[in-house]
Protein backbone atom coordinates (compact mmCIF):
# COMPACT_ATOMS: atom_id res chain seq x y z
CA UNK A 1 0.00 0.00 0.00
CA UNK A 2 1.04 3.18 -0.82
CA UNK A 3 1.42 6.04 1.97
CA UNK A 4 -0.67 8.96 1.57
CA UNK A 5 1.98 12.19 1.37
CA UNK A 6 3.45 9.36 -1.25
CA UNK A 7 0.10 9.01 -3.16
CA UNK A 8 -0.01 13.00 -2.83
CA UNK A 9 2.89 13.76 -4.31
CA UNK A 10 3.13 10.89 -6.78
CA UNK A 11 -0.60 12.46 -8.32
CA UNK A 12 1.18 15.60 -9.11
CA UNK A 13 3.64 13.78 -11.33
CA UNK A 14 2.96 13.91 -15.35
CA UNK A 15 4.00 12.27 -17.92
CA UNK A 16 6.86 13.70 -19.94
CA UNK A 17 4.98 13.31 -23.36
CA UNK A 18 3.09 16.03 -24.43
CA UNK A 19 -0.20 14.73 -24.02
CA UNK A 20 -3.42 17.39 -24.95
CA UNK A 21 -5.12 15.78 -21.66
CA UNK A 22 -5.17 12.38 -22.80
CA UNK A 23 -2.97 9.82 -20.52
CA UNK A 24 0.15 7.32 -21.13
CA UNK A 25 0.33 4.87 -18.65
CA UNK A 26 3.68 5.37 -16.97
CA UNK A 27 4.08 1.88 -17.57
CA UNK A 28 3.91 1.64 -21.59
CA UNK A 29 6.62 1.68 -23.46
CA UNK A 30 7.41 5.17 -25.29
CA UNK A 31 10.28 5.17 -27.97
CA UNK A 32 10.95 8.72 -29.98
CA UNK A 33 8.63 10.69 -28.51
CA UNK A 34 10.57 12.93 -26.71
CA UNK A 35 10.88 14.63 -30.54
CA UNK A 36 7.21 15.46 -31.13
CA UNK A 37 6.46 12.45 -32.61
CA UNK A 38 3.60 11.37 -30.33
CA UNK A 39 0.15 13.20 -29.86
CA UNK A 40 -2.44 11.93 -27.47
CA UNK A 41 -6.06 13.21 -27.77
CA UNK A 42 -8.33 14.66 -25.26
CA UNK A 43 -9.69 11.96 -22.88
CA UNK A 44 -7.25 8.80 -24.94
CA UNK A 45 -5.53 6.16 -22.97
CA UNK A 46 -2.72 4.35 -23.75
CA UNK A 47 -2.66 1.56 -21.33
CA UNK A 48 0.09 -0.27 -19.73
CA UNK A 49 2.65 -2.47 -21.24
CA UNK A 50 1.62 -0.76 -24.78
CA UNK A 51 4.04 0.04 -26.71
CA UNK A 52 4.64 3.41 -28.92
CA UNK A 53 7.35 3.41 -31.11
CA UNK A 54 8.28 6.06 -33.50
CA UNK A 55 12.11 6.29 -33.47
CA UNK A 56 13.76 7.18 -37.31
CA UNK A 57 11.29 10.54 -38.01
CA UNK A 58 8.11 8.45 -37.63
CA UNK A 59 4.73 9.90 -36.31
CA UNK A 60 1.94 8.35 -34.13
CA UNK A 61 -1.51 10.65 -33.38
CA UNK A 62 -4.14 9.07 -31.01
CA UNK A 63 -7.68 11.20 -31.80
CA UNK A 64 -9.55 12.15 -28.72
CA UNK A 65 -11.48 9.74 -26.70
CA UNK A 66 -9.20 6.72 -28.39
CA UNK A 67 -7.91 3.78 -26.45
CA UNK A 68 -4.56 1.77 -26.81
CA UNK A 69 -4.74 -1.33 -24.62
CA UNK A 70 -1.99 -3.56 -22.78
CA UNK A 71 0.34 -5.43 -24.47
CA UNK A 72 -0.21 -3.33 -28.13
CA UNK A 73 2.37 -2.57 -30.74
CA UNK A 74 1.99 0.44 -32.40
CA UNK A 75 5.56 1.06 -34.48
CA UNK A 76 6.37 3.05 -37.57
CA UNK A 77 9.05 1.10 -38.62
CA UNK A 78 10.88 3.87 -40.94
CA UNK A 79 11.53 7.15 -42.17
CA UNK A 80 8.08 9.07 -42.84
CA UNK A 81 6.16 5.94 -40.90
CA UNK A 82 3.05 6.87 -39.23
CA UNK A 83 0.07 5.89 -37.17
CA UNK A 84 -3.01 7.81 -36.89
CA UNK A 85 -5.48 6.44 -34.77
CA UNK A 86 -8.97 8.87 -35.44
CA UNK A 87 -11.55 10.24 -32.49
CA UNK A 88 -13.19 7.36 -30.24
CA UNK A 89 -11.51 4.57 -31.70
CA UNK A 90 -9.86 1.18 -29.89
CA UNK A 91 -7.26 -1.10 -30.19
CA UNK A 92 -7.55 -3.94 -27.84
CA UNK A 93 -5.04 -6.24 -26.76
CA UNK A 94 -1.97 -8.15 -27.96
CA UNK A 95 -2.71 -5.69 -31.47
CA UNK A 96 0.67 -4.92 -33.87
CA UNK A 97 0.46 -2.33 -36.29
CA UNK A 98 3.29 -1.53 -38.81
CA UNK A 99 3.52 1.62 -39.83
CA UNK A 100 6.19 1.80 -42.76
CA UNK A 101 3.86 3.07 -45.12
CA UNK A 102 1.67 4.88 -43.29
CA UNK A 103 -1.66 3.48 -41.20
CA UNK A 104 -4.90 5.16 -41.17
CA UNK A 105 -7.81 4.22 -38.74
CA UNK A 106 -10.94 6.29 -39.15
CA UNK A 107 -13.62 7.39 -36.09
CA UNK A 108 -15.56 4.97 -34.09
CA UNK A 109 -13.16 1.75 -35.44
CA UNK A 110 -13.31 -1.51 -32.85
CA UNK A 111 -10.06 -3.40 -33.26
CA UNK A 112 -9.99 -6.65 -31.74
CA UNK A 113 -7.56 -8.61 -29.63
CA UNK A 114 -4.48 -10.08 -31.78
CA UNK A 115 -5.07 -8.15 -34.92
CA UNK A 116 -1.98 -7.44 -37.16
CA UNK A 117 -1.57 -4.23 -39.72
CA UNK A 118 1.34 -4.58 -42.04
CA UNK A 119 1.56 -1.46 -44.06
CA UNK A 120 4.49 -2.88 -45.90
CA UNK A 121 5.48 -5.89 -48.23
CA UNK A 122 9.21 -7.38 -48.69
CA UNK A 123 11.29 -7.76 -52.01
CA UNK A 124 12.20 -11.28 -52.50
CA UNK A 125 14.04 -10.81 -55.75
CA UNK A 126 17.59 -12.29 -56.87
CA UNK A 127 19.31 -14.78 -54.83
CA UNK A 128 20.98 -12.39 -52.54
CA UNK A 129 20.41 -12.23 -48.36
CA UNK A 130 16.53 -11.56 -48.38
CA UNK A 131 17.83 -8.91 -45.24
CA UNK A 132 18.93 -6.38 -47.69
CA UNK A 133 16.46 -6.69 -50.35
CA UNK A 134 14.10 -4.30 -48.89
CA UNK A 135 10.39 -3.42 -48.87
CA UNK A 136 7.94 -1.70 -50.64
CA UNK A 137 5.18 0.40 -48.62
CA UNK A 138 1.77 1.49 -50.21
CA UNK A 139 0.14 1.98 -46.14
CA UNK A 140 -3.44 0.97 -44.91
CA UNK A 141 -6.43 3.30 -44.64
CA UNK A 142 -9.65 1.86 -42.57
CA UNK A 143 -12.26 4.26 -43.10
CA UNK A 144 -14.66 5.36 -39.90
CA UNK A 145 -16.92 2.71 -38.13
CA UNK A 146 -15.05 -0.32 -38.42
CA UNK A 147 -14.71 -3.39 -36.94
CA UNK A 148 -11.88 -6.13 -37.16
CA UNK A 149 -12.36 -9.58 -35.39
CA UNK A 150 -10.07 -11.16 -33.36
CA UNK A 151 -6.67 -12.35 -35.20
CA UNK A 152 -7.56 -11.01 -38.42
CA UNK A 153 -4.12 -9.47 -40.70
CA UNK A 154 -4.55 -6.63 -42.51
CA UNK A 155 -1.76 -6.68 -45.38
CA UNK A 156 -0.25 -3.78 -47.32
CA UNK A 157 -1.96 -2.01 -49.77
CA UNK A 158 -5.42 -2.20 -48.04
CA UNK A 159 -8.41 -0.06 -47.69
CA UNK A 160 -11.30 -1.11 -45.68
CA UNK A 161 -14.68 0.91 -46.76
CA UNK A 162 -16.67 2.96 -43.70
CA UNK A 163 -19.13 0.43 -41.89
CA UNK A 164 -17.65 -2.50 -42.71
CA UNK A 165 -16.97 -5.59 -40.65
CA UNK A 166 -13.87 -8.32 -40.78
CA UNK A 167 -14.41 -11.27 -39.34
CA UNK A 168 -12.37 -13.12 -36.92
CA UNK A 169 -9.08 -14.76 -38.51
CA UNK A 170 -9.60 -13.13 -41.83
CA UNK A 171 -6.67 -12.48 -43.89
CA UNK A 172 -7.51 -9.27 -45.56
CA UNK A 173 -5.22 -8.88 -48.76
CA UNK A 174 -7.44 -6.82 -50.89
CA UNK A 175 -9.69 -3.52 -50.55
CA UNK A 176 -13.21 -3.89 -49.02
CA UNK A 177 -15.36 -1.79 -49.62
CA UNK A 178 -18.05 -0.01 -47.83
CA UNK A 179 -20.97 -1.66 -45.94
CA UNK A 180 -19.71 -4.76 -45.98
CA UNK A 181 -19.06 -8.08 -43.90
CA UNK A 182 -15.97 -9.83 -45.26
CA UNK A 183 -14.18 -13.28 -44.09
CA UNK A 184 -12.34 -15.93 -44.76
CA UNK A 185 -8.47 -16.74 -45.73
CA UNK A 186 -8.03 -14.47 -48.45
CA UNK A 187 -11.10 -12.65 -47.61
CA UNK A 188 -14.07 -12.30 -49.44
CA UNK A 189 -17.07 -10.30 -49.61
CA UNK A 190 -19.94 -12.70 -48.00
CA UNK A 191 -22.82 -9.83 -47.85
CA UNK A 192 -23.28 -6.30 -47.86
CA UNK A 193 -25.21 -4.26 -44.23
CA UNK A 194 -28.16 -3.04 -44.62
Amino acid sequence: MVPFFLKKALSKIKHPLPTGEGYISWHARVYGGNEGGIEIGKDSYVARDAMLDCRRNGRIVIGSGSSVNNYSWLCTQKDGGFIELGDNSLIHMFCALYGGGGIKIGDDCRIASHVSLIAGTPLFEGSGKIRGQGATYEGITIEDDVRIGVGAIILDGVTIGAHSIIGAGSVVTKSIPPNSVAVGNPARVIKERV
